[in-house]
């Protein structure tokens, strides 16, 4: 029986929560599987970042990459399903003086991530 990814069978759904000081700018590329993301996410500001199905497993979210951009800083959230139904890895490779913090983590529910200015590395995290 297939594993019931929830809200995130047709593309990982990510709530980012920007509480720098500075705009946060998702940037991405077709091959990344992100459908969509705001253009900007200002200081204080939420967005939600949407990816896609998985074209060779129905019913199942697609790895994604997007790069969350603060300033000239490039901050990189990848997610990976795992070889098991349900598992999978959610990381963020930072540079910069920003915290990244997941504080909801599900395979069936959106994903929050909240960024905070902070010397703090950023957060890896796997179900």
């Amino acid at each position: 029986m297939p594993f019931d990814w929830g809200r995130n069978a047709h593309g990982w759904r990510v709530l980012v929560q920007n509480m720098t000081p500075r705009p946060l700018t998702p940037w991405y590329m077709g091959t990344d599987m992100v459908r969509d993301a705001p253009r900007l996410i200002g200081p204080g500001g939420k967005g939600v970042v949407r990816g896609k199905a998985d074209p060779l497993w129905p019913g199942s979210p697609a790895d994604m990459a997007i790069d969350l951009r603060i300033g000239g800083h490039p901050n990189v959230l990848a997610i990976t399903r795992g070889p098991e139904h349900g598992d999978f890895t959610a990381e963020v490779y930072g540079c910069g003086p920003w915290n990244f913090t997941f504080t909801e983590i599900s395979a069936r529910r959106p994903l929050i991530l909240v960024v905070r200015l902070g010397s703090e590395p950023a957060e890896t995290w796997a179900a």
